[in-house]
C-alpha cells in the first residue's frame, strides 16, 4: 500500500495540523523524511533530497527567517518533495505569502502543526515507522545504502527504526561488491548520448539479485553498481554468483565490458563501509591493470594496497629505477609502451612464455626477442624468480603513479 500526504494527517500527533497550501498535491506518494533545522536551510539546495520526501522543518515557525522559508519551498518544489511539515507554538502563525504561492503553483502541501510540546524526534520516528511498514519499494534499504556510501546521514534512531521495521538482518556477515562497466564501445544515439545505460544496468542487476537472494541493499555510486551481499556459506559462493551476474550482464547488454571487485566479509552496519572501500579499490585496480571478471580484494594485491596510498611522495619512494626506461616517453625500443606491455603480460601469465605468446598473438621467437630487449635495457635476468618479483612489484608502482 502506497502512503500518501492525506494519510499523513491521520497520525494522532498531527490532529491539530493545518494544510496552508498545495492541497492539489494531497494524493502524492511519500517515501521517506528529512529533518531540516533553521540554521541549515540554506544547505537544502545542495542536499540530495529525493522526490516524494517529507521535509520536516524541525524548529518552531518563528525560528525560520522569511528568506530561509523561501529557499526551502523553492528547493522542495524543484526536487519534487512530497510535502513540508513544520511546527508552530501558537495558532497565530504567519507564513510568507510569496512562499505559499510557490507551493500552490507546484501542488506542494505545506502542513503546519500547532503543538509546542511535541519533540520533533517523536514525530519523525512515528512517520518513519509508518513509511517503512507501508513501503513496497524497499526505500528503507535504499536509505541504508545511501548512508553507507556517504551520500546521506542517518541518526542512530533512524537506524533503529529501519532495523525494527524492515525485518532485515544487518548483523549478518556481508561483502560489498562493486560492478564496473565500460560503455565506450556501446553505440550512441543520434545526439551522441549513451541514453539510460546506468539505469538499465541498475534495473537488470536489481531484478537479477532480487530473484536470487530476495531483498538486496544496492545502488549506483561512483560510476559503478554497488551492493552489499549477505554471505550464505562463503565468500567463494558470492564470488561465483557475481561471475554468473557478470556473464548475464555481458550477454544481455551488448557493447559493454563488466568487471566486479569484492571486499572482505564484515558483520554489522558500522563495518560495512570498510568492505565497500575494499570493493572500490579492487575494482579500481582491475580497471587500471585491465583485469577481467571478478576479483576479491585479496586477488588484487599489491595493486589495491598501492592505490590506497594517498601521498604520491610515498609511491615515488617505492619506485624502482630499473623499470623506469620502459615507461619513459621517447625511450628507444619502448615506443608506445610495447616492451612494458609485453613484460606485464609475461608476469600476468606466470612467466610462461608459450602461454604469453599465445595470449598476445605473437610468435614465440618475437616474444623472446622482446624479453631479451627488456633484459638488456633493465639489466636484469628474467629467469631469476627473485628479480622477477621485484620487477613485478615495480610495475604495480609505476602504473599506479601513471594511472592511479
Amino acid at each position: 500500500m502506497e502512503y500518501k500526504v492525506e494519510d499523513l494527517l491521520k497520525i494522532p500527533f498531527l490532529k491539530n495540523a493545518s494544510v496552508l497550501s498545495g492541497k492539489g498535491g494531497m494524493q502524492r506518494h511519500l517515501n521517506w523524511y528529512r529533518e531540516l533545522h533553521a540554521d541549515q536551510s540554506g544547505e537544502l539546495t545542495v542536499l540530495n533530497t529525493n522526490a516524494n520526501d517529507i521535509l520536516i522543518l524541525a524548529d518552531a515557525l518563528n525560528a525560520w527567517k522569511e528568506e530561509q522559508l523561501s529557499i526551502v519551498v523553492q528547493s522542495a518544489a524543484s526536487c519534487g518533495a512530497g510535502c513540508i511539515v513544520m511546527f508552530s507554538g501558537s495558532s497565530e502563525y504567519r507564513f510568507p505569502q510569496g512562499s505559499l504561492q510557490i507551493a500552490d503553483a507546484a501542488d506542494l502541501p505545506v502542513i503546519v502543526v500547532v503543538e509546542r510540546r511535541l519533540p520533533v524526534e517523536i514525530l519523525s520516528r512515528e512517520i518513519a515507522m509508518i513509511l517503512l511498514q507501508n513501503s513496497r519499494n524497499s526505500s528503507y534499504l535504499q536509505e541504508v545504502f545511501l548512508a553507507q556510501t556517504g551520500e546521506k546521514e542517518l541518526s542512530k534512531s533512524d537506524m533503529q527504526v529501519i532495523q525494527q521495521c524492515s525485518g532485515y538482518d544487518f548483523t549478518a556477515e556481508h561483502v560489498a561488491v562493486c560492478i564496473g562497466f565500460d560503455d565506450r564501445k556501446r553505440p550512441s544515439d543520434s545526439y551522441g548520448v549513451k541514453t539510460g545505460v546506468t539505469g538499465i544496468i541498475k534495473e537488470f542487476c536489481m531484478d537479477w539479485l532480487n530473484g536470487k537472494r530476495g531483498q538486496i541493499i544496492a545502488g549506483i555510486t561512483d560510476q559503478s553498481f554497488a551492493l552489499f551481499l549477505p554471505i550464505v556459506t562463503s565468500v567463494s559462493e558470492a564470488e561465483q554468483q557475481m561471475r554468473i551476474l557478470i556473464s548475464d550482464l555481458t550477454k544481455n547488454i551488448g557493447g559493454m565490458e563488466f568487471r566486479a571487485g569484492i571486499g572482505t566479509p564484515q558483520a554489522g552496519l558500522e563495518k560495512w563501509k570498510r568492505s565497500l572501500k575494499e570493493a572500490k579499490l579492487a575494482l579500481r585496480a582491475m580497471k587500471i591493470f585491465q583485469w577481467d571478471g571478478v576479483r576479491t580484494i585479496w586477488k588484487t594485491q599489491p595493486a589495491a594496497m598501492l592505490l590506497d596510498i594517498r601521498d604520491h611522495k610515498q609511491l615515488y619512494l617505492l619506485r624502482n629505477p630499473v623499470i623506469k626506461p620502459l615507461y619513459s616517453a621517447g625511450t628507444q625500443d619502448a615506443i608506445d609502451g610495447e616492451l612494458a606491455h609485453t613484460l606485464e603480460m609475461f608476469f600476468r601469465y606466470g612467466r610462461n612464455r608459450s602461454l604469453t605468446a599465445e595470449k598476445m598473438f605473437l610468435h614465440r621467437n618475437t616474444l623472446n626477442l622482446r624479453l631479451r630487449k627488456i633484459e638488456k635495457i633493465c639489466g636484469v635476468d628474467l629467469t631469476d624468480p627473485v628479480r622477477c618479483r621485484e620487477l613485478e612489484f615495480a610495475i604495480y608502482v609505476e602504473k599506479c603513479l601513471l594511472l592511479g
